[in-house]
């Protein structure tokens, strides 16, 4: 009987999720087809992220939960400022849109949310992915402190404030999680040249 050895940097499958079953869209028939496609392609979408949430495999953890709403929340942010309806318009947004146009602040929520995922979705089956998930958290942390910045120089005493606020220091604890993994990886590339 032969045995194959698997190495660090063999991928691992994860075991596939269920595919949600999809209720009957009631709509109008010039409209049904779209609909049903649309949500059709989020079932899918809800599919992959609750494949990708599962903590039981080896190669999704526990304290990478927090990491995954976050990317998912800036990627999410990203897409509603992209959608073309000026979200940034009211007065309480001057400070901000003096910085970046809406569009520039839409692609960096966008490309930060989507690098973190790619990495989060690789997750230790590369070496690389806890530098990508530090540096992207970094810009994270440092974006939705900015936000904050522009919000509390416009009215301190915006709710705004404290929600950017808070979702900078999400970023901070999900900094922590990755330097962890990039300490673990650096202690084994040292050990290796050993």
């Amino acid at each position: 009987m032969r045995v194959e050895h698997q190495h660090l940097w063999t991928p691992r499958v994860p075991k596939p999720s269920p595919t949600p079953k999809l209720l009957p869209v009631m709509t109008s028939e010039r409209h049904g087809a779209q609909a049903s496609a649309f949500w059709q392609f989020i079932a899918s979408g809800v599919a992959k992220v609750k494949g990708a949430l599962n903590m039981n495999g080896t190669i999704y953890h526990k304290d990478r939960r927090l990491e995954w709403s976050l990317a998912a929340g800036t990627f999410g942010f990203g897409i509603w400022l992209a959608d073309g309806a000026r979200s940034m318009d009211s007065d309480a947004y001057i400070v901000l849109r003096s910085w970046l146009y809406e569009s520039d602040w839409a692609l960096l929520f966008l490309i930060t949310g989507a690098l973190h995922m790619v990495a989060l979705g690789i997750n230790g089956r590369a070496w690389w992915t806890p530098f990508i998930r530090s540096a992207v958290t970094a810009i994270n942390a440092l974006v939705y402190a900015s936000f904050a910045t522009g919000f509390w120089l416009m009215d301190a005493s915006s709710t705004a404030v404290f929600m950017y606020s808070w979702a900078s220091t999400q970023a901070l604890v999900c900094i922590y999680g990755a330097v962890k993994d990039v300490s673990r990886v650096w202690r084994a590339w040292l050990n290796e040249r050993k």
